[in-house]
C-alpha cells in the first residue's frame, strides 16, 4: 500500500493504534509496514515500526506474514484483497474493517475481527482482542484452513475450467 492513499485507510490505522496505546499504555506491539511510507509518516505511529518497503520475493513475503500476530488491513475500497487472501493462507489473522468482500473472507471472530467501516476505535479493540484475548493458534489454524478450502489456486483454476466447460456445451 501507500499510506498516502486516502482509500488505504491509513489514518484509521494510526488512530487506532493511537486509541490501543492509551487504553492499554503497557501493552507492546510492533509494527511492520509493507509497501511505499513516508518516514515522517510512520513516525507519528506510537509504536516502534519496521518499514519494510516493497516485498517482491514471494518466499520474504511468506516469511513476514509469517511472523506477524496479526495482518491490519485499515481499506475503504477493496474487493477481494490480496493482501488478506496472502496473510489467512499464511496463518495470520487478520483486523480490518467491513470492506467490499474482506468480511466474506474474514470470519468476524473465526479468522480475525472486523470492524465497522471507519470505526477506528473498533478497529483498535480488534487488533487488541487478535492480540491478547483470542486463541492466536485457533485463529491461526482457521485462517489457513479457511485459505485453503477457498482461494488455494487449484481450486480457482478449477472453478473456471467448470465455467469454460460450461460455456462451450451452452454454445
Amino acid at each position: 500500500m501507500n499510506v498516502s492513499e486516502e482509500r488505504k485507510g491509513f489514518r484509521f490505522l494510526q488512530e487506532a493504534l493511537d486509541f490501543l496505546k492509551s487504553q492499554h499504555p503497557d501493552f507492546q506491539v510492533e509494527i511492520m509496514v509493507i509497501g511505499k511510507a513516508q518516514p515522517e509518516i510512520l513516525s507519528a505511529l506510537p509504536y516502534p515500526v519496521h518499514a519494510l518497503g516493497m516485498i517482491q520475493d514471494q518466499r520474504e513475503l511468506i516469511r513476514i506474514y509469517g511472523s506477524a500476530d496479526v495482518f491490519v488491513i485499515p481499506s475503504l475500497e477493496d474487493n477481494l484483497p490480496n493482501t488478506v487472501m496472502e496473510s489467512l493462507a499464511c496463518g495470520t489473522p487478520v483486523a480490518g474493517f467491513k470492506t467490499g468482500g474482506i468480511p466474506e473472507m474474514v470470519g468476524h471472530l473465526e479468522q480475525g475481527f472486523i470492524a465497522p467501516q471507519g470505526d477506528s476505535r473498533k478497529l483498535a479493540e480488534g487488533i487488541y482482542w487478535v492480540l491478547s484475548k483470542a486463541n492466536l493458534s485457533v485463529l491461526s489454524k482457521q485462517a489457513r484452513e479457511k485459505a485453503t478450502s477457498l482461494y488455494a489456486n487449484a481450486l480457482i483454476a478449477k472453478q473456471y475450467t467448470d465455467i469454460y466447460q460450461n460455456m462451450l456445451q451452452k454454445s
